[in-house]
């Protein structure tokens, strides 16, 4: 199976002359559902609550991580007075990561 992609830009114009060329017409019958509708048909009991749980019981296991984890606060403000990059340091790594960091020459 292939794939193709790619984007296209149709006007509103355009569109809607297809439409009118087509002039395809689709009838369709809805109903509005509220909960609170719902909840007046529907009356589980117990057991039947139970039993779906029990069939169901995948559906609520809530797979934790258990993960440690150790901070350092570093105040960034007090290192930046303490490093000087020269402008030299800031081409050599400009030219190391320039695939990397978005930006090409032109």
């Amino acid at each position: 199976m292939a794939t193709v992609g790619g984007a296209i830009t149709v006007s509103d114009k355009d569109v809607a002359k297809e439409v009118n060329q087509q002039g395809t017409k689709v009838k369709f019958e809805y109903a509005v559902l509220t909960l609170d509708d719902v909840k007046k048909d529907v009356k589980p009991t117990d057991a039947e609550l139970k039993a779906f749980y029990d069939q169901n019981k995948q559906m609520y296991v809530t797979p934790f991580r258990k993960v440690k984890a150790k901070y350092i606060l570093i105040d960034t403000n007090q290192l930046a007075d303490k490093v000087e990059v020269t402008p030299a340091e800031v081409q050599q790594y400009y030219k190391q990561h320039e695939t990397t960091i978005g930006c090409r020459r032109r």
